[in-house]
């Protein structure tokens, strides 16, 4: 069975109903745009390997949530990353 693919929409992109900052940084990491789509399994595996590696740098373990500092750092971390990658 195939993956089901998900329409980028432009309200998910710029409107009302905008998509969460970890998915806005996958989705700018891969190049997609509204009237693209995206893939739910490949997200999570990228969100995953994220976290992994910001928990390596900030040595915490994966089991504990992020406060509200690290939450901000995270974000920053994602957008930073891609950034980087995309150029």
């Amino acid at each position: 069975m195939a993956a089901v693919r998900i329409p980028i929409l432009e309200e998910n992109m710029h409107g009302k109903k905008k998509y969460c900052t970890y998915l806005m940084a996958y989705l700018k990491s891969k190049g997609l745009a509204v009237g693209d789509t995206w893939i739910a399994y490949e997200y999570m595996e990228w969100i995953t390997d994220k976290h992994e590696k910001f928990r390596e740098l900030i040595h915490s373990p994966c089991f504990l949530g992020y406060n509200e500092e690290q939450q901000k750092q995270f974000e920053k971390f994602i957008l930073e990353e891609e950034l980087q990658c995309v150029r």
